[in-house]
């Protein structure tokens, strides 16, 4: 599935409707409510973690949930 992204103008619904942003908590409750599981939910870092150690963290976690990394093994192009 591939997706693309549009830069939204000031007229856009998102700008008139708003959004809300839910815990994470509750996302999950949310789906276990209606019978889903999350294929996967790690925690790769936190506030203190650099960018290039989330980076690393994201990557083996998908590859431990049998995700391909194309380009270099570290994520690298």
């Amino acid at each position: 599935m591939k997706y693309k992204i549009v830069k939204s103008n000031k007229d856009s619904s998102i700008y008139k409707e708003g959004f809300t942003i839910s815990p994470v908590k509750d996302y999950l409750k949310s789906k276990e409510e209606k019978r889903l599981k999350p294929i996967f939910f790690e925690k790769i870092g936190d506030k203190t973690s650099s960018r290039n150690q989330l980076l690393q963290n994201l990557i083996k976690a998908l590859k431990k949930n049998g995700w391909k990394i194309k380009g270099g093994s570290n994520g690298n192009s």
